[in-house]
């Protein structure tokens, strides 16, 4: 009877444990993708102004006194980095040349003037909506989220598009601390 007790009770005790680890699984699953929904937001809420301050620029009766428009939005740009440290670049493509005509980033500015070569810039500038997805830097090996949101006039038509890359993995390195 001894021997059935202690069997009985070690089943209890390993169930009590797998019971925890489901637990633990589900927890840290749905941490995951509330911080990755956080995230997404915040940078989705700083491009909404980005996108909207580029768009007035675009869309802008340009005098003499007033800088051209790649000066312009590399003005807007620039400022674009003293405010969100997750953001590696951006970068803004115009609708009907498909050329690149700003970047954030220093390092990249021969692509300014160079049409775009992006899947998901030609299918925002198509579609007319916003297109997102994680990928793998080949460099680095950071997780980076790339996203392409439409620029719009005042009627909703669609003069070009944002291309974004932020790096998440400052996302994946607080999950692992948790």
């Amino acid at each position: 009877t001894l021997f059935r007790s202690v069997k009985f009770v070690l089943i209890y005790v390993l169930l009590i444990f797998v019971a925890m680890q489901i637990i633990g699984v589900y927890f840290v699953a749905e941490l995951e993708g509330k911080l990755k929904e956080n995230f997404q937001k915040s940078v989705t809420s700083h491009i909404n102004l980005l996108t909207y301050s580029i768009g007035e620029e675009m869309t802008k009766e340009r005098t003499e006194s007033d800088p051209a428009l790649e000066e312009a939005i590399n003005g807007i740009l620039l400022d674009k980095n003293n405010n969100n440290n997750d953001i590696t670049e951006v970068r803004v493509v115009e609708r009907r040349s498909k050329r690149v005509i700003g970047t954030s980033n220093t390092s990249n500015r021969a692509l300014v003037g160079k049409k775009t070569t992006d899947f998901l810039v030609k299918r925002t500038l198509v579609v007319g909506r916003e297109h997102s997805e994680i990928q793998l830097d080949i460099d680095t090996g950071r997780r980076m989220w790339v996203l392409t949101m439409p620029i719009t006039d005042r009627t909703t038509t669609v003069i070009g598009a944002v291309y974004l890359i932020a790096d998440m993995e400052n996302v994946f390195e607080e999950m692992n601390e948790i």
